[in-house]
């Protein structure tokens, strides 16, 4: 059902993302509808991941890896990435396949997925607006401190790509690789 959901939701955003780039000429609206698409993105990424999170609490392990486990935070990827291939063997990064998923790996690069993720942040808690914290964690050069940041639409469309992979990757991971 999760598997469906995500991967509606993520298709849905990518039609809506080329229906946009057709019918609106406005190019703040379009930047505004970027912005929610990279928001939306990792909202969506997260539900799931919580979801999947207390299939994996039901297993048997120690309360420091219960709460170690509780803590994690799927807006920090490569955090919860790593903690999860020590822990479970489980990757958002990629899926290593078996006889009916075949094997996929992420379509982008760590930096790429770093920067939208911090442009997400700065969008929802500091209102699109760059800060040393935004500088120094996503390795933006584009912005400078102060200024407004901006989504284009081939970022948008790579990002919700990424994210939708990374959702099916924690999916097959928990529905096929735990035993």
């Amino acid at each position: 059902m999760f598997r469906t959901v995500l991967i509606e939701s993520m298709n849905e955003m990518l039609k809506q993302l080329q229906e946009t780039k057709v019918n609106v000429s406005d190019e703040s609206k379009r930047g505004s509808v970027w912005e929610q698409m990279t928001k939306d993105s990792v909202t969506n990424l997260e539900a799931l991941a919580n979801h999947l999170r207390f299939k994996l609490l039901c297993a048997p392990m120690t309360p420091r890896r219960r709460k170690q486990l509780e803590n994690v935070s799927f807006q920090n990827p490569f955090q919860a990435d790593k903690a999860l291939l020590e822990w479970f063997d489980i990757s958002l990064m990629e899926w290593v396949g078996n006889d009916l998923v075949p094997k996929r790996r992420l379509p982008s690069d760590s930096s790429f997925i770093k920067k939208m993720f911090q442009k997400r942040h700065v969008l929802v808690h500091n209102k699109g607006i760059v800060n040393e914290e935004y500088l120094e964690r996503s390795g933006d050069t584009e912005f400078s401190l102060g200024e407004r940041i901006a989504v284009r639409d081939h970022e948008a469309k790579l990002f919700i790509e990424t994210v939708r992979a990374m959702g099916e990757n924690l999916l097959d991971g928990v529905e096929y690789g735990i035993q």
